[in-house]
């Protein structure tokens, strides 16, 4: 699970980043932002039903803690989207005919 925390990060940074020309991108971006997210709030809720904790980089976390990890990760994920809406309204604006 480590791993995959890792190539979020690295695909949040990415989304991020890019040039969003139409809404449909910035949709198609926002949804699967938040719709990762959730993925893995379902997936460590149904986890948590067969153990007491998640091994995360070598540290057992209860549920408590994950929970308090997934309000910081939701967190994260309403700035990348912030910037993902300045970064298409930026492009809207310099490219309006």
């Amino acid at each position: 699970m480590s791993f995959f925390i890792l190539v979020l990060i690295a695909v949040l940074l990415f989304i991020s980043l890019l040039k969003y020309r139409r809404i449909y991108s910035v949709a198609l971006s926002a949804g699967g932002i938040l719709g990762t997210t959730t993925a893995v709030l379902m997936f460590g809720l149904w986890f948590y039903t067969r153990t007491n904790s998640i091994v995360f980089f070598n540290d057992e976390i209860p549920e408590r803690g994950f929970l308090h990890m997934i309000a910081v990760w939701y967190a994260v994920d309403a700035g990348c989207i912030a910037i993902i809406i300045r970064n298409f309204l930026e492009y809207r604006k310099v490219n309006r005919k």
